[in-house]
């Protein structure tokens, strides 16, 4: 099942592709997905989905807002991988985007 966002135009996509650099001037950093999902769209993704799981879970259907809350970081992660300009894939796999992430080095002070 593929998650799906509405990017600000209205067009409706899937989480996939690889990241490449936005270069406009004026522009800080600021990584598109080929599919047009910034890291922006990620983080409200998230949001939207952590909303999803605390109505789930006040309703009491524990397994939906169990999965609505992984969506939640998965979408967080792919947020932070793609601020950081790094490709995000198609998978699923919180694993594979907590390790590439190196975010317990960051939260550690590593970076």
């Amino acid at each position: 099942m593929g998650v799906k966002l509405t990017p600000p135009d209205g067009r409706r996509i899937a989480l996939k592709g690889a990241s490449k650099a936005d270069t406009r001037p004026g522009r800080k950093r600021t990584v598109v997905e080929e599919d047009g999902l910034t890291a922006d769209t990620y983080r409200r993704a998230a949001r939207e989905r952590v909303e999803e799981a605390r109505l789930l879970n006040q309703r009491r259907q524990h397994a939906m807002a169990h999965y609505a809350a992984g969506l939640a970081v998965e979408c967080m992660l792919r947020a932070y991988l793609t601020r950081e300009g790094q490709p995000v894939d198609t998978r699923h796999d919180l694993g594979l985007l907590w390790t590439r992430s190196n975010f317990l080095d960051y939260l550690s002070g590593g970076r």
